[in-house]
């Protein structure tokens, strides 16, 4: 059955599915982007926070199989912590549903095995925000509004504890192809850190940098839907 690739998108540390809405007004025929949810934000404010990677795992699972059972090729995108989580879910099926899944883009991330410098969890709630910043290179303004903070702060707070605590040995691999994908301008995450995901894949690799920082999807969305949208016509559709 032809049809676009559905590409399930697992956003950055504190982000929700909303993020991805404004994706789904771009010219994009051949990709269509479906956000993910993770536990405790938005829609699923009322559900318990995940702060490892196995339980983020655990709870959008279900969600990333829903899509797979649907005919057509399927891709995982994932931006810092999301990145990870879209590695392990992807680790987890090549167990249960080999061969379904058709690539992962994995974003503002270092390889498994290696983390990022420098710590956040823990910290008391002003110098946790000002490392988060410098850590993104980016203002997080609606953390300084003390009526947002008490929604805002949890689901960032367990997404960094879960991406800060999270660690494979090096070598740790999945059957899927990855494109790793990386701001020209990230001082978070070095081209080799982000080269190192060559390691975690079995199958074909690629490695892209886009204009921007570390948070270059807020700015350069375009940018990296092209890419998506390249790789895409190397995915053969119909099945």
């Amino acid at each position: 059955m032809d049809g676009p690739i559905r590409l399930l998108c697992l956003p950055f540390a504190g982000g929700g599915a909303s993020f991805f809405k404004a994706w789904l007004k771009l010219d994009a025929s051949q990709v269509e982007f479906i956000g993910v949810q993770l536990p405790g934000r938005e829609n699923l404010i009322r559900q318990p926070l995940a702060t490892t990677v196995a339980d983020a795992v655990s709870a959008v699972l279900p969600a990333v199989e829903a899509e797979l059972a649907k005919p057509g090729p399927v891709c995982l995108f994932g931006h810092s912590s999301g990145a990870v989580v879209a590695f392990e879910i992807a680790r987890q099926l090549d167990h249960s549903a080999p061969g379904r899944l058709d690539r992962l883009f994995l974003s503002g991330s270092a390889a498994p095995w290696t983390g990022r410098p420098g710590r956040a969890t823990g910290l008391p709630d002003d110098e946790f925000i000002a490392a988060v910043e410098h850590f993104s290179g980016a203002k997080h303004p609606a953390l300084m509004e003390p009526r947002l903070r008490g929604v805002l702060l949890p689901p960032l707070r367990a997404d960094v504890q879960m991406h800060e605590t999270y660690r494979v040995p090096r070598g740790t691999s999945t059957d899927v192809s990855i494109t790793a994908i990386r701001g020209a301008g990230d001082s978070l995450i070095s081209a080799a850190a982000a080269a190192e995901w060559a390691e975690a894949t079995r199958a074909e690799f690629t490695y892209a940098e886009l204009p921007g920082e570390h948070m270059y999807l807020t700015d350069g969305r375009l940018d990296l839907i092209d890419l998506v949208v390249a790789s895409a016509g190397k995915i053969p559709h119909g099945r």
